[in-house]
């Protein structure tokens, strides 16, 4: 006997990772005729006086439609293509797990009447598929981006776009398209705008130089699957891609990588010293691409640990200047440091040696020395000065087996 209608419908959501909107019309409302009046409401010029003459049907697909945009064209939930444009159902389509996590977060199977537009049979069907696809969730994003580290090491010039993704691996997660699957994690999001507010008060405070491109931005990063999505230089192209608009147009504010990546080295972000240096604008680049490459892992991992992002008006920003001869400047580093590790005491007695040597306001102290590798003290040194803060802060040893940095 075969399969009936539904069956096959569900087998074959089942083998699709992204559901066009035609196959969400149909989980929804029961059926797949919608397109007309999906064309039809967006290129309206009066939608509000055309829906009274719909039938109860062309009703249900144009409230359906305007939940789509609400829930995919704005928030954090993905971006669907420019939706003043015909053809909306065969132009655009969404991740199934951006439906299910919908359906989990929202009365969206209420609100449209989900128990009345199917049999109990296949309603359950549906849900069965639901929680499928949720055990299935991936750990990590999609491999969204074609990221040239070479391109980008050659580049005298970012923006804002191309720091995030290299930082993150991402950009913010409103600017995807719905057929991707991003995970939105708060914390995560919130150090994307961190990063932006610290570039920003870093140029008012002209540590960082502000530039103006005078012609149109190609950009330095694509997506994954076909990177077709370079700008136009007359503008006729409609781009799709992650960067916001005044980051290709002319006039896009572009900033050198390497004072960038010295704002965030000073802040305490895990960022290599040869990062922040003029080697960005050397003739030979090679050595950049593997400290690029592996920066996303190396911020990973700091954020896992909890690093916070001290304000650009850190305390340490306001001591003295440090001194010029490198006997001086140990010395200056030493009270630094010694600072820093009691202040860490006072809120945590139990403060290990690691934890210590990758806090920001260290990592910010030993930057602001100005000291070479081979000039920095010797690990025994930093081990000393800790165990100097505890005595001052009179605290015994920490209690258990120490810690490997």
């Amino acid at each position: 006997m075969p399969d009936s209608p539904s069956t096959e419908k569900i087998k074959y959501l089942k083998k699709k990772d992204v559901w066009s909107i035609g196959d969400i019309t149909w989980i929804m409302l029961g059926h797949e005729d919608c397109s007309g009046h999906f064309d039809h409401r967006i290129m309206s010029p009066e939608p509000e006086r055309d829906y009274g003459n719909l039938s109860d049907e062309g009703k249900a697909c144009v409230d359906l439609l305007e939940k789509i945009l609400d829930r995919f064209n704005s928030g954090h939930f993905g971006g669907l293509l420019i939706p003043f444009m015909s053809e909306f159902e065969e132009w655009h389509s969404i991740h199934r797990l951006r439906v299910v996590d919908w359906v989990n977060d929202t009365d969206i199977l209420e609100s449209v009447k989900f128990k009345q537009n199917h049999s109990p049979t296949t309603q359950k069907k549906i849900l069965n598929l639901f929680e499928t696809v949720n055990k299935k969730r991936p750990h990590q994003n999609d491999k969204v981006h074609e990221v040239d580290f070479a391109k980008l090491a050659q580049s005298g010039s970012w923006v804002l776009t191309e720091l995030r993704i290299v930082l993150f691996g991402e950009t913010y997660l409103g600017k995807y398209h719905s057929d991707f699957y991003q995970k939105f994690i708060s914390e995560i999001e919130d150090k994307k705008k961190e990063v932006d507010e610290l570039i920003e008060e870093s140029v008012t405070l002209e540590r960082i130089k502000e530039f103006k491109s005078k012609n149109y931005r190609q950009p330095l990063i694509s997506y994954a699957e076909d990177g077709q999505d370079n700008i136009n230089d007359r503008g006729y192209d409609v781009y799709v891609g992650v960067y916001d608009e005044n980051e290709y147009m002319p006039e896009v504010s572009v900033y050198k990588p390497n004072e960038l990546m010295k704002v965030l080295h000073e802040k305490g972000f895990p960022i290599p010293k040869e990062l922040t240096e003029e080697v960005f604008n050397a003739t030979d680049k090679n050595s950049l691409v593997p400290l690029l490459k592996s920066l996303r892992g190396e911020v990973q991992h700091w954020l896992e640990r909890g690093c916070p992002i001290p304000a650009v008006d850190s305390p340490l920003d306001k001591l003295p200047p440090s001194p010029s001869t490198k006997q001086a400047r140990k010395g200056f580093l030493k009270k630094k440091l010694i600072k820093v590790a009691t202040s860490l005491l006072n809120k945590n007695p139990e403060l290990q040696f690691p934890d210590f040597m990758s806090d920001s306001d260290t990592r910010g102290a030993i930057y602001e020395s100005e000291l070479s590798v081979g000039e920095q003290p010797a690990k025994s040194t930093y081990q000393k000065w800790l165990r100097e803060a505890r005595k001052q802060a009179g605290l015994s040893a920490p209690s258990g087996r120490p810690r490997k940095p």
